[in-house]
């Protein structure tokens, strides 16, 4: 071959090199921004997951919560019923008992007023 032939070849070579290489490179940009797009994708996924998961979380301890606030009102409301009726029962009592004195304090001036009115009546002069 002579000098310029070998020159020509690698021109084209070279030419050829240069496109190959261009290709190549286009094909690693292209393949680079498709992984990075996957990355976000992924990552967005991974954060639309996270947030379902904390939302669910979330809801989950509003529900407890709820429930908890229902059965601590439900034990006051039980403690209250409670109360209540202690309360009631004392004053039936109470008053039972006073009723009870009462009746006896009575019982007690009749016996006496029957042994007093006898003498006053003796005493003014009256009969039985």
């Amino acid at each position: 071959m002579s000098g310029i032939e070998e020159d020509s070849g690698q021109a084209v070579d070279l030419t050829t090199a240069r496109a190959e290489l261009d290709v190549i490179t286009l094909e690693a940009i292209r393949d680079i921004e498709s992984a990075r797009m996957d990355a976000c994708s992924a990552l967005a996924d991974v954060g639309s997951e996270a947030a379902n998961q904390v939302t669910e979380a979330l809801s989950i301890a509003k529900d407890h919560i709820v429930d908890y606030g229902n059965r601590a009102m439900n034990l006051i409301r039980d403690y209250h019923v409670k109360a209540n009726k202690m309360f009631k029962a004392a004053i039936s009592e109470s008053i039972q008992k006073s009723n009870e004195r009462l009746s006896e304090t009575v019982n007690k001036q009749i016996e006496q007023l029957s042994k007093v009115v006898p003498v006053a009546k003796e005493f003014n002069g009256e009969s039985i």
